[in-house]
């Protein structure tokens, strides 16, 4: 159920581009402007507006920050900036006619954009468009689910620093146990180097300011794949992903990836209680490989 004083819009930007939507009736029909609509009764105002992105425009995409508030005497707006998750762009066919992808600078200069749209990407060229950021807290009695605070000074939780503390504490725990390192690929050579056991550090592709993961790519290359008598680090390193398999498919059967996020809140305990149990799994694994 919609009501008609609480709506949301968000300004989402697509390799640095502005993705907007050519309205098909009210006030705005023809003109382009930022996706958003009302929220629905029991919605938070970020969860309207990722739903919104998404029936508008087939984008998945993270409410980040609240940029702006509009308020009229029977209306409030919340406008937000939104983190690009994953989603090729196209219209809905029926709230929208058209999308479109615009610089912001040309976005600003169009005759047909609203002038909303137009003040709220007027602002953001002059200052960055960093708003009010999405904190951590919760409040005791509610969850993640119905509850959401913006303030000044970003987050408590840092999830690209914890996320890096887990792969940083992998890599001491892979070179105690005789790994050498390449970048992101680490790999154990035996049987005179006929053979190299490998694990690949992969982050996702769609790490944003509060959600980051990994997984391992885990794999026993041989010479003999290469037309060789012996491996070397450059054979290893461009080994095939035919010869890998996801860590989350051989500790738990399904393709889990370690994240550290606003939700979850992961930390040491996580790397000492998950990841580190998890890689000495994986190299018992790979010792009984042949």
């Amino acid at each position: 159920m919609n009501n008609k004083y609480f709506t949301v819009c968000g300004l989402l930007l697509i390799d640095g581009r502005v993705l907007l939507v050519r309205h098909t009736y009210g006030v705005a029909k023809d003109r382009i402007l930022l996706p958003g609509g009302y929220v629905q009764e029991g919605e938070l105002p970020t969860a309207a507006a990722e739903r919104e992105i998404f029936e508008e425009t087939g984008v998945c995409a993270h409410a980040e920050s609240l940029l702006a508030m509009q308020f009229k005497d029977d209306q409030w707006c919340a406008v937000f900036r939104m983190e690009y998750l994953e989603g090729k762009p196209r219209s809905d066919g029926h709230e929208n006619s058209e999308v479109l992808l615009l610089t912001p600078e040309e976005a600003v200069e169009r005759p047909d954009i609203t002038n909303m749209s137009r003040a709220i990407l007027k602002a953001y060229l002059k200052d960055g468009g960093e708003g009010l950021m999405r904190s951590d807290y919760i409040s005791p009695s509610s969850d993640t689910a119905h509850y959401v605070l913006f303030q000044n000074g970003g987050y408590a939780y840092d999830a690209k620093a914890e996320c890096e503390r887990a792969v940083t504490a992998l890599s001491d725990a892979l070179t105690a146990k005789g790994f050498s390192k390449n970048g992101n690929l680490f790999y154990r050579y035996r049987e005179g180097k006929k053979a190299a056991e490998v694990i690949g550090l992969q982050r996702s592709q769609f790490n944003y300011e509060t959600s980051y993961s990994f997984t391992m790519n885990v794999g026993l290359i041989k010479a003999a794949n290469f037309g060789a008598d012996k491996l070397t680090a450059a054979l290893v390193k461009s080994a095939p992903q035919m010869y890998f398999e996801r860590s989350g498919i051989l500790c738990y059967g399904f393709d889990l990836w370690y994240t550290f996020s606003l939700k979850d809140r992961h930390g040491v305990d996580y790397v000492k209680g998950v990841i580190l149990p998890d890689l000495e799994r994986i190299i018992v694994y790979l010792e009984s490989q042949t």
